[in-house]
């Protein structure tokens, strides 16, 4: 039993064994109250053959994320109400949610609150920060994309076909990082007349998705960018961490950034 005092339910099960003996498997379900702690209140992980015990707080907030008792994009920001994209909120209010941008700094933070964009002390939230600030890369450098074209099959440490830097709210980096994808990408004429623009030899649709993965799946807990490579044979997106931020999706979803097949 845990020291928080989730029961444990096993299962018992006799099983004949032969000469007149039984054996009992004794059968204990996973778990669904994780992480659990001993019995004095140690967290262990197993590692191979091994266990350690979680000392780091990343690891311990990981572990409460992946239960669905924590989530990062909900992390306080030390931001206020001040920094944020007004122009870009006062589009998206009536789009999803059929009312006007409050003119009273109160009600904005209040409706914030609401929308589970800022906290109780009136800061936006990391989810706030990275989908309406009008500068999210100056208050979370880390959550940008970088993407880069090198000639050939391999990186190189000084030569490279094209480079950006995305940054700026979410849908503006996956606006941005899918284009520099298409205009990378080979194009084929696929059958059609040699004068008729060419195709590109991946739908766009693909990048679509895996974009979306690599923005909302990152492990919001570690300070590492969304790179983006792309060389003749193959193209690599490198996202630190692969967590489902179910919250963040929805966002996504409802902001119009993704339409969530």
């Amino acid at each position: 039993m845990s020291r928080r005092g989730s029961p444990i339910s096993p299962l018992t099960e006799n099983v004949a064994v032969g000469k007149g003996r039984i054996a009992i498997v004794v059968t204990i379900p996973r778990g669904i109250d994780k992480p659990y702690f001993d019995k004095n209140g140690v967290i262990w992980l197993k590692s191979g053959a091994d266990k350690r015990r979680v000392n780091s707080k990343e690891e311990l907030r990981r572990l409460f994320q992946i239960s669905d008792q924590f989530h990062a994009d909900e992390l306080p920001t030390k931001s206020g109400v001040d920094v944020l994209d007004k122009l870009r909120f006062r589009d998206f209010l009536p789009d999803v949610y059929k009312r006007a941008f409050p003119d009273n700094p109160v009600e904005l933070t209040r409706l914030l609150q609401n929308m589970n964009l800022a906290t109780d002390t009136g800061k936006l939230n990391l989810a706030g920060v990275l989908m309406f600030a009008e500068r999210p890369e100056w208050i979370k450098p880390q959550f940008v994309i970088k993407a880069i074209r090198y000639p050939g099959n391999e990186i190189h440490v000084t030569d490279y076909v094209d480079t950006e830097d995305f940054v700026g709210p979410l849908k503006k980096i996956f606006y941005a990082a899918l284009a520099f994808v298409m205009r990378n990408l080979h194009k084929i004429q696929a059958g059609r007349d040699v004068n008729a623009p060419g195709l590109p030899e991946i739908p766009e649709s693909v990048f679509e998705e895996l974009l979306v993965n690599a923005l909302v799946h990152r492990d919001y807990l570690v300070s590492a960018s969304v790179r983006l490579f792309i060389f003749d044979n193959r193209i690599e997106i490198v996202s630190p961490g692969h967590l489902r931020r179910k919250a963040l999706i929805q966002r996504l979803v409802k902001a119009g950034i993704w339409k969530g097949q």
